[in-house]
């Protein structure tokens, strides 16, 4: 069982205020915006579940431009992918 599947699909996983995650998640409102609503909120769910486990040790890590924050929760993205896979 996964971090995600405790809390509900409607209920975002970041009810806290975090500067950090707020501003990945606008960077991202255009691209979002054009998707079906299924479709973006798994993506949105993903994206927090991603954020909360690695915001320490990867996303948070140094870097405070939103180039670098979009790479680091792509890695943390591509990381958490490839665990769920070998198992």
């Amino acid at each position: 069982m996964d971090l995600i599947d405790y809390f509900p699909e409607n209920q975002s996983l970041f009810s806290l205020e975090d500067k950090t995650y707020d501003k990945i998640v606008n960077h991202l409102n255009k691209f979002l915006k054009n998707m079906p609503e299924k479709d973006k909120q798994l993506l949105l769910q993903t994206i927090s579940k991603c954020y909360l486990k690695y915001q320490d040790s990867i996303i948070k890590d140094n870097g405070k431009s939103i180039f670098e924050l979009n790479i680091k929760l792509l890695m943390a993205l591509l990381i958490d992918q490839k665990k769920q896979y070998d198992k």
